[in-house]
């Protein structure tokens, strides 16, 4: 199948994004970094003669990348506030794979799918046994995917939600997690603005290297220009979307049934 030249030329903005933004963040983390392979993205998204396949199918219009190998040290001081609080040697690990069709209009739902996760992994010293122990947080931000035949669900399902826990923190421990005094549940689902790598990115800079963040900030012209550029692409439909709900000349922001203020935040009336 041939991929169209307007597809092409997307794909080839994406990488090029994606290339500037790593040579931008790379020199600043470079005593913290323990993995940081993103060419495999780089090679699918430049590979302007192959058409992407989403869910099992293939479209001359569609996108996709997937980076899985990030892992970086995070500082002493770095969250400050943590339990237990004996644990050292944090590092945070991050992937995502994420899709989107060319064909959709820049004021939509910006992506087919998304999942972005991030964890942090540490060592600690057990107080009752005296054990090494690794101890580990993780997050993820999805794209709610309705399958044919799924029931609508009782509790919230934003359409795009950060959670705590899921599949990668049971993947850690190969299905057997000792939670100890610690309670993990399902719900809530916390709705949130979708984040492709660069957003993603930013977002845990910000949290976890603040410091860089400021620096990048006031001394990199092209890491702002970037970052703009893909809120102004992906967050700023998603509040368009949800503005509509009060603001009514917003409503042509609204053109499916997943993006729709309800479905964006479950909660407003």
């Amino acid at each position: 199948m041939a991929v169209d030249e307007k597809t092409k030329k997307v794909r080839k903005e994406l990488a090029n994004d994606l290339n500037k933004y790593c040579e931008l963040i790379q020199p600043f983390l470079a005593s913290q970094i323990i993995k940081f392979d993103f060419q495999t993205a780089l090679s699918s998204l430049n590979n302007l003669n192959k058409a992407c396949c989403i869910g099992k199918v293939y479209h001359s219009s569609y996108w996709n990348y997937k980076i899985s190998q990030i892992e970086i040290k995070l500082g002493k001081d770095i969250p400050k506030k943590k339990l237990p609080k004996s644990v050292c040697d944090l590092k945070l690990i991050i992937s995502i794979e994420v899709s989107g069709d060319t064909n959709k209009t820049n004021e939509i739902d910006p992506f087919q799918s998304l999942s972005f996760n991030f964890s942090v992994k540490g060592d600690f010293i057990c107080e009752k046994t005296g054990d090494l122990k690794t101890a580990v947080t993780s997050y993820h931000l999805d794209r709610h995917i309705y399958d044919d035949g799924d029931n609508i669900p009782e509790e919230p399902h934003p359409f795009y939600h950060f959670q705590f826990g899921g599949k990668k923190l049971i993947d850690e421990f190969g299905g057997k997690i000792d939670t100890g005094e610690l309670l993990v549940l399902e719900t809530p689902r916390i709705n949130h603005y979708p984040m492709d790598f660069i957003l993603g990115m930013d977002y845990l800079i910000s949290n976890f290297y603040p410091n860089v963040r400021k620096q990048l900030m006031s001394s990199k012209q092209e890491y702002r220009r970037l970052i703009e550029k893909y809120q102004i692409k992906i967050v700023k439909p998603y509040f368009q979307a949800i503005t509509s709900s009060w603001e009514k000349s917003l409503i042509q922001f609204c053109h499916s049934p997943d993006w729709t203020p309800i479905s964006l935040y479950p909660q407003i009336i």
